[in-house]
């Protein structure tokens, strides 16, 4: 469950509902973890993850004006998920989501640390 909430919470990072006009997380982006197969494609409004156990789509919400950048997402099945995100340069992002209706508050406690890369025109 928790692998689902970071991927939720990196497809939350495609929100519309963008309080700066910032959109760096829009495309699609693939998780960076050997074991861990996700990929998240953010659009306008709109975020999809795909598993190997299935694909969860719904809409998002991003907040680049805080620090660390927050992401709301709620999933089309009414599943809701509070996340953090962090740029790394232009191709990478970290990403930390819970289902507890909290936002996290930092990367360094709060678990399950999510690594994504952008994906390519090649892949």
């Amino acid at each position: 469950m928790k692998r689902l909430s970071i991927v939720l919470l990196l497809t939350a990072f495609g929100l519309c509902s963008c309080s700066s006009a910032n959109r760096r997380h829009l495309g699609t982006w693939n998780s960076a973890g050997a074991d861990d197969k996700t990929t998240v494609t953010f659009a306008e409004k709109k975020i999809t993850v795909q598993r190997p156990d299935g694909t969860t789509a719904g809409q998002y919400s991003i907040d680049y004006g805080k620090t660390p950048i927050s992401l709301d997402i709620v999933t089309d099945d009414n599943q809701t998920y509070k996340c953090i995100v962090e740029f790394i340069g232009d191709e990478v992002f970290q990403a930390v989501c819970t289902e507890r209706g909290t936002l996290p508050s930092d990367f360094a406690t709060a678990g399950d640390v999510m690594l994504f890369r952008k994906q390519t025109a090649k892949e």
